[in-house]
């Protein structure tokens, strides 16, 4: 089985709730906007650009910086709804922030306004309005996805198909994929469990660990700064002298000048991170140094942790289910990125449990309150959003008419449930040394990582499926699947989940 063998093979569409928002009208003349001002609104205060975007084969964090670039802004001013995979043919929306000031100010913007689209190699923006209010994760529905899995054998097609129709009735956990945590390192742990643990140490350590995929240079001087943490001068003379050395390749133009020029900057970056910690001198501020790290892509490893924790309590909720109701479970371990990690091992987190269920005697209310029960994604204020929810879920039953021993099984089933959910969360919490008071990061980052609440089974909508012979793997087939998620679940767990 393989997936993503050619661009279109992984097609993902965002579908948005954009036609309430507060559209401004304007008009072009001489190369400036003038805004329609029948409200008599104070444009200098701030509005936003509303842009689609195809992109593929390129990363979130790349894709920022390249339409930061295109357009002269800073990256704080562009806001995406959701996280697309690198390796996927993808149409998302996304907004720049601005004023009618910096608007006119700025030629590149104005001239896409103008001419209302541009095609790179990697992405095509278009133009779509210009709006009062910002776009946001709440205006983002669903995802659909269209994907097709080569080098599949014909053996395989029956159970497939028992796969697919077994998901279409019961649906699928709703894990975190592997993609989600690009964050991880190898050997010091998840920088934002550090932040969490208000460690920036650790964090700004773990944060400077070379990537898997990262340039040999880059890996070789961050392996350098690692090893010689601390000794701060020994680190910013090998630094100032790697600068020179690729600012001489950069302007003989020995290589391509894109990977020279990303590579000076990330360079830049670390030399004024290290010059920072040490005009500290003896006692650096390391909390400090993480201003120099956009507060988007700490939050965004803040929540690729939160989603790992979620992972560890779906794994041992569907034991708890298996050994308790009767549910049949199955381990997932070909996890590349995540089972040679020992924390995630120690987290029981370096697998998927996949479930099947044994017979059909499952009440349709008991099953409606799986469909409806969530787990935490844990912040600050997780004892409050588990109290809530057990509440939401003791409503529902009283919404049914059944036999008072149904009830009393679905009652006894909510708080068993939740006594584990609790119990699990505190494990976790001093397994990972966490204090819920710490995990309040508002004074740090201005504002907070609350508890999210994210249902333990995903169904896909619409889900339809063909097999076809496969023209690149000869005498194999192909499967195509179309169907559409709620935002923030995977497609790739699915691809699991019938495989």
């Amino acid at each position: 089985m393989k997936i993503k063998c050619k661009n279109e093979d992984f097609i993902v569409n965002e579908i948005l709730d954009i036609n309430n928002i507060e559209k401004i009208k304007f008009i072009i003349n001489d190369n400036k906007v003038y805004i329609n001002n029948n409200n008599k609104t104070d444009y200098n205060n701030y509005f936003f650009i509303i842009i689609k975007n195809k992109k593929s084969y390129i990363e979130h964090f790349e894709l920022i910086n390249e339409i930061s670039e295109l357009f002269k802004i800073k990256e704080h001013q562009i806001y995406f709804c959701g996280i697309k995979d690198k390796y996927s043919n993808s149409t998302q929306i996304f907004s720049i922030k601005t004023n009618l000031e910096e608007l006119n100010k700025n030629n590149y913007l104005v001239d896409f306004i103008k001419k209302r689209e541009i095609v790179l190699p990697k992405l095509k923006l278009s133009f779509l309005c210009l709006s009062k209010e910002n776009i946001g994760n709440e205006n983002l529905i669903k995802n659909n996805f269209s994907i097709v899995v080569r080098d599949i054998i014909e053996n395989q097609k029956e159970c497939i198909q028992k796969n697919i129709e077994e998901i279409i009735l019961y649906g699928l956990p709703n894990y975190f994929d592997e993609q989600r945590f690009g964050s991880f390192k190898k050997i010091n742990g998840i920088p934002g469990k550090y932040f969490f643990q208000r460690n920036y140490e650790k964090f700004l350590v773990t944060f400077l660990e070379p990537y898997e995929n990262e340039k040999k240079e880059l890996k070789e001087i961050k392996h350098f700064i690692l090893n010689n943490w601390r000794e701060w001068n020994q680190i910013l003379n090998k630094l100032e002298i790697f600068l020179e050395q690729i600012k001489k390749e950069y302007y003989k133009n020995k290589r391509n000048k894109n990977i020279l020029k990303k590579i000076l900057d990330e360079a830049k970056f670390l030399y004024r991170i290290i010059s920072y910690i040490k005009s500290f001198n003896s006692s650096p501020s390391f909390f400090k140094c993480t201003k120099f790290i956009s507060k988007n892509l700490i939050i965004l490893l803040l929540n690729s942790y939160q989603s790992i924790l979620f992972n560890s309590l779906l794994n041992n909720f569907l034991y708890f289910l298996n050994i308790n109701y009767d549910l049949t479970i199955q381990k997932y371990e070909k996890l590349n990125k995540l089972t040679s990690l020992n924390f995630l091992t120690n987290l029981n987190a370096n697998f998927f449990y996949f479930y099947k269920f044994k017979n059909n005697n499952y009440s349709y209310e008991f099953f409606n309150i799986l469909k409806n029960l969530k787990l935490p994604l844990i912040g600050y204020d997780v004892n409050e959003k588990l109290k809530t929810h057990k509440i939401e879920l003791e409503k529902l039953i009283d919404n049914y008419s059944f036999t008072d021993d149904n009830k009393y099984f679905l009652v006894d089933f909510i708080s068993k449930s939740f006594n584990f959910i609790e119990n699990n969360v505190n494990q976790l919490l001093k397994k990972e040394k966490l204090e819920l008071s710490k995990m309040k990061v508002k004074s740090k980052l201005n504002m907070d990582i609350a508890t999210k609440m994210r249902n333990i089974i995903v169904f896909p909508e619409n889900l339809t499926y063909k097999f076809e012979n496969d023209e690149i793997y000869k005498n194999k087939l192909k499967l195509i699947l179309n169907f559409n998620l709620p935002k923030g679940s995977y497609a790739t767990i699915l691809i699991k989940r019938i495989f």
